[in-house]
């Protein structure tokens, strides 16, 4: 993969019935506690919910989703305002890099010393907010490594838009339900200020909608270029679109991950729902994520992976398991009731990881779909392996931070 995008999505699916079981290290927890790293003080650029259906799943810039550093509990919510069915989630990533030209990492070389590399989101977040400006860049035996906009820029932000926004009004009972998510109230808490706040910021994100940034957009003109006085922000048909980039080129924040040096990937990602709670598709968060690899290196055998430490109500009991014909990666609770969803009249609830647009690979007389639009000669990746671990079981996470 070098200098190349490659497109995959997936579905985040909620339904009761009558991946892990795990929780997060107890240091984690100590950390969010000792920070305070609970509510919102104001629907900012920073972090945001999709809730348009049956969900509020907290996302963050730097890539932190189902965002547990927001509620201070789990931040996938399921049926949204009752209880969490995941404490956190993110994606992963591993990789061989090389030089360009190379059939196997030159370990002379002092840029290649560490050639098998792993980012993504965990328990630490290992990206950080902007797009790569500059690639990477290998001339005479040297490398340059990309370069990345300051995490700081004003556009390095979240953006989330809601189709009708416009014919909103802060006194509706969907915008009061919304401001309720984003800060972390009950609907009698919330002020027409904290409405208002909501609507302005879809207002906001819609008029400076950075399509030319890689967020999607309906091609009015058909030019493939972004014209923000004529094209459609978003997904044509999606009732909540929320868009943020990240990158891994913080030596920092991989390092703290799992060790490892970055490889320079940037990451977009579209999450979309649509405003159905009643249908099928009210209970689904759709996912797309967008890898670009800007290191200036080739990446050989790279693999990706959903991760995730679903928490369905009480942590302690849950069951994990998948289907393999479905890409289907789920959790569940291994009893009939449980104690967070008994505070609701509820059944716990269920959650499940659905990969329905992997990678493509060649494949000739078969299509598969990219960018939303069909390839042929190509397939898409299915789920290819499914592993999870039990909270004080012999097998446990790896330790952060140790390469």
């Amino acid at each position: 993969m070098k200098n190349k995008s490659i497109f995959f999505s997936l579905i985040l699916v909620g339904a009761f019935i009558g991946l892990l079981s795990a929780r997060e290290p107890a240091s984690v927890r100590d950390m969010i506690n000792r920070l305070g790293l609970t509510k919102p003080a104001t629907p900012t650029y920073v972090q945001t919910v999709a809730n348009a259906g049956r969900w509020a799943y907290y996302v963050r810039r730097d890539g932190c989703s189902a965002c547990y550093f927001i509620v201070g509990n789990g931040g996938g919510i399921y049926p949204r305002g009752t209880t969490n069915v995941i404490f956190t989630d993110g994606l992963i990533w591993g990789g061989i890099v090389m030089d360009p030209d190379a059939t196997e990492p030159d370990t002379s070389k002092d840029y290649l010393k560490t050639p098998v590399r792993v980012g993504g989101q965990t328990y630490v977040i290992g990206t950080v907010p902007g797009w790569i400006e500059t690639p990477g860049q290998v001339s005479g035996g040297s490398y340059t490594p990309p370069v990345a906009v300051s995490p700081d820029d004003d556009r390095a932000r979240i953006y989330r838009i809601r189709m009708d926004w416009q014919n909103l009004k802060p006194t509706d009972a969907e915008v009061i339900r919304d401001a309720a998510d984003v800060y972390l109230k009950t609907v009698d808490e919330v002020t027409e200020e904290d409405a208002m706040a909501v609507l302005n910021q879809y207002a906001t994100d819609w008029n400076e909608w950075p399509g030319d940034l890689g967020a999607p957009f309906t091609d009015v003109n058909g030019n493939g270029q972004w014209d923000p006085g004529t094209d459609i922000p978003g997904i044509a048909g999606a009732d909540q679109v929320i868009w943020y980039v990240i990158n891994d080129t913080d030596p920092g924040a991989t390092g703290a991950l799992y060790g490892s040096p970055p490889i320079g990937l940037e990451v977009q990602t579209t999450i979309w729902s649509y405003n159905q709670p009643g249908t099928e598709l009210g209970q689904i968060v759709y996912k797309r994520m967008r890898f670009i690899n800007k290191s200036g290196l080739k990446i050989d055998s790279m693999f990706v992976a959903q991760w995730a430490d679903p928490d369905v109500g009480n942590y302690s009991d849950d069951l994990a398991g998948c289907d393999v014909e479905r890409s289907l990666g789920f959790a569940y609770s291994g009893y009939l009731t449980d104690d967070q969803f008994k505070d609701f009249g509820l059944p716990p609830g269920c959650v499940g990881y659905d990969f329905f647009q992997g990678p493509i690979v060649p494949s000739p007389g078969d299509t598969a779909i990219f960018d939303l639009k069909k390839r042929p000669d190509y397939r898409n990746l299915p789920m290819t392996s499914f592993g999870y671990f039990a909270a004080g079981s012999p097998i446990d996470d790896p330790p952060l931070g140790n390469y």
